[in-house]
């Protein structure tokens, strides 16, 4: 049996004297079989490539799995942030209206945090159902700030706000809610604007 090192250290290609190679280590104990013709220096320096493309590819299997638990633990801590560590989600509802009684037709009501935001579609009756990641599944409990977005009307390609704008932002509209809200029922009712209100 005759060994052929090429001095790169690694394990070897053993063949016999008819020149049929049987066998090669590959690391960590695997051992692959083979067969060709005939031995030649090409046959050898090939072997060397594949043993040193193993040891990347397993650095890289082993980083890419590392990589794949550390997203993992992101995702999760994402998804523990937006389901809303305050609890389970409280169910409110209510209905939208300018202060002459008509209905707000369209938009949507936020309760806002400094971390959290949850909405609910305005209806064409003016009523809402608030919802947190899912559509109308609920608030965590606590303390929000409550303005609207969409309330307008589009003229040309601009939508002018039917309402005071100050309703538009969390920080100028003046409302708040505490949830679970009594009845878990939230009414709004909007200033119209002074000059786009029909």
């Amino acid at each position: 049996m005759q060994l052929f090192d090429r001095g790169w250290g690694g394990p070897g290609c053993q063949c016999d004297d008819t020149g049929i190679a049987d066998s090669y280590l590959i690391g960590y104990g695997e051992r692959r079989d083979f067969r060709v013709d005939s031995v030649d220096i090409d046959v050898v320096d090939q072997l060397v490539v594949d043993y040193t493309t193993f040891h990347v590819t397993n650095s890289r299997y082993q980083e890419s799995k590392f990589m794949s638990s550390k997203h993992c633990v992101i995702l999760l801590c994402l998804i523990v942030i937006l389901s809303g560590c305050g609890g389970d989600k409280k169910k409110v509802s209510g209905k939208v209206t300018f202060s002459d009684g008509k209905p707000v037709t369209s938009g949507k009501v936020n309760f806002a945090t400094d971390t959290f935001q949850a909405n609910g579609t305005i209806q064409s009756d003016g009523s809402y159902q608030m919802g947190s990641i899912g559509e109308k599944d609920g608030v965590p409990p606590g303390e929000y700030k409550v303005f609207v977005t969409g309330v307008g009307r589009m003229e040309g390609m601009a939508l002018l706000p039917l309402c005071e704008e100050k309703y538009l932002n969390a920080h100028t509209s003046g409302l708040t809610i505490t949830i679970p809200a009594p009845n878990n029922k939230y009414d709004l009712v909007l200033e119209p604007h002074p000059t786009n209100y029909p």
